[in-house]
């Protein structure tokens, strides 16, 4: 039940203005070089198809809070903004790989499920040099795996810590740019099958 709401939300923020394109800044400001992934099965992953996505589930020291619902649809929108209509399809990428992203769980043409888990939500505050008062940063870490639905069979694996100033932004930026780079992973990953640092 709580899979079709979250369903249903992802739809419905996909398509509203809430959802503003990201902006330069908002990657730029996240900390970068820490996501790593590994592609398994790189025959399957060149095949493309329907990439059925999953809201992320809570890690064991993750609340299944409003920040934890946040991050997981954020994920999802993130992922959607590299392959819903970024450079997996035929037109943007040199392979002619086309990726469809989809989220109805009942939809039997999807041919990989990518799913995770939001291992961290944090935030911590120290005194800040510079200014009077404290420095609050927000650091999220997610992992999870795209799998071949019908043989169950791992085609690639991947974790990612981001974390950023809270003046830049808050814990919705952080897991919109981690669901953005998943999606930069496995189109990427297309001409290079092997561990991205």
């Amino acid at each position: 039940m709580k899979r079709f709401f979250c369903f249903i939300l992802v739809i419905s923020l996909i398509g509203c203005s809430f959802f503003k394109p990201v902006k330069a800044t908002d990657a730029g400001n996240a900390s970068p070089h820490n996501f790593k992934g590994t592609v398994l099965d790189f025959s399957r992953l060149t095949l493309g198809g329907k990439i059925l996505i999953l809201p992320f589930n809570p890690g064991e020291a993750v609340g299944a809070d409003e920040d934890y619902d946040k991050v997981s649809l954020m994920i999802i929108r993130g992922f959607y903004d590299i392959l819903g209509d970024g450079p997996g399809k035929p037109d943007n990428n040199n392979t002619g790989l086309l990726f469809d992203v989809i989220f109805d769980e009942e939809d039997n043409n999807a041919g990989m499920v990518l799913d995770g888990r939001i291992t961290a939500i944090k935030k911590t505050a120290k005194n800040s040099m510079i200014f009077i008062g404290k420095s609050v940063t927000f650091e999220v870490s997610a992992e999870g795996s795209l799998t071949d639905k019908s043989s169950g069979r791992k085609i690639a694996v991947f974790e990612d810590k981001k974390s950023l100033n809270a003046k830049d932004g808050d814990y919705g930026v952080l897991g919109r740019q981690i669901g953005r780079d998943i999606g930069k992973f496995l189109v990427e990953s297309l001409n290079v099958p092997k561990e991205r640092d």
